[in-house]
């Protein structure tokens, strides 16, 4: 333990001076850096090897960025003399302008097979609502034969039934709640 106060009554010596503090900054080592993004270390504390599978091009907040030959880079937070000598002197720029780029025909299209999936059932979606629409607007069930004219009926219903439309009441007898004359009103 250490006395904080000069007053106070601790394990220490009552003559005992506390030392000032220094801070020195050590050099860089393998504990001060980690691979950088694509690569990994095989053995703990060893060299950063670049993974095969890993196109650095591929990631846009590395376009243009400067990236060391060795594959590493500093631990945030550290502050150690001599980062050079952990990183190596060697970097190139990634995707940098007369690098050629490794693109395969098939990635040529930016879009996703998922992407390209969702676009097309969405696109059926909005030709099925926009027929829906036509057909109640319309009335393009007279230019139907019959079976189509009642499938497209009930589909309609079920539509304006799911979206909380009521459909008029059919023509029918009217029953008032009462009658009175007007003596009686």
């Amino acid at each position: 333990m250490e006395r904080r106060k000069r007053d106070s009554c601790c394990l220490n010596d009552n003559d005992y001076e506390r030392t000032k503090t220094t801070e020195t900054n050590c050099a860089c080592g393998a504990y001060d850096v980690e691979c950088q993004y694509g690569a990994e270390r095989q053995v703990e504390f060893g060299e950063c090897d670049r993974m095969p599978n890993i196109e650095l091009d591929k990631c846009p907040a590395l376009v243009g960025q400067q990236y060391p030959n060795s594959n590493k880079r500093m631990i945030a937070g550290t502050s150690c003399v001599g980062d050079r000598d952990a990183l190596g002197v060697g970097s190139f720029t990634v995707g940098a302008p007369g690098a050629k780029n490794k693109k395969d025909d098939g990635e040529k299209n930016a879009m996703s097979a998922a992407t390209r999936a969702f676009l097309v059932i969405l696109s059926l979606f909005a030709a099925v609502a926009a027929f829906i629409w036509a057909y109640g607007k319309f009335n393009l069930g007279q230019y139907m034969p019959e079976q189509v004219r009642h499938v497209m009926d009930q589909i309609r219903d079920r539509v304006d039934e799911a979206l909380g439309r009521r459909n008029p009441a059919p023509a029918g007898y009217f029953e008032p709640l009462g009658d009175f004359d007007n003596e009686e009103l």
